[in-house]
């Protein structure tokens, strides 16, 4: 069901709150990207440019959290640097991208 004033037409549907991500050894990364909420980003503008990469399947993404300024998305560990590397040329909410590895939650 698409929240009020949302069309849910050509999107597919995300769930962000899973964690999932899956890949053949089961190690997976968390990645910073350097746009929130505050640049206008949801996690949907985030899932689709991932996805739109090629470079990771929408069943192997784990969960992802968009904050003020920036994005933590999980990823395949395996997938991780190429991943990185086709973002790294990418505009999101009129930013170019910095995507680097997140550091470890306490």
């Amino acid at each position: 069901e698409p929240r009020e004033g949302r069309s849910s037409e050509g999107r597919e549907r995300f769930d962000s709150r899973r964690s999932n991500a899956s890949s053949s050894t089961g190690q997976t990364l968390e990645l910073m990207l350097n746009v929130g909420k505050q640049n206008g980003i949801s996690k949907y503008d985030v899932l689709r440019l991932i996805i739109d990469s090629n470079q990771v399947r929408k069943h192997e993404l784990g969960k992802v959290r968009v904050i003020d300024r920036q994005t933590f998305v999980v990823v395949p560990a395996h997938r991780a640097d190429h991943l990185m590397k086709a973002l790294a040329a990418k505009r999101l909410g009129g930013t170019k991208l910095q995507v680097s590895h997140a550091q470890q939650r306490a």
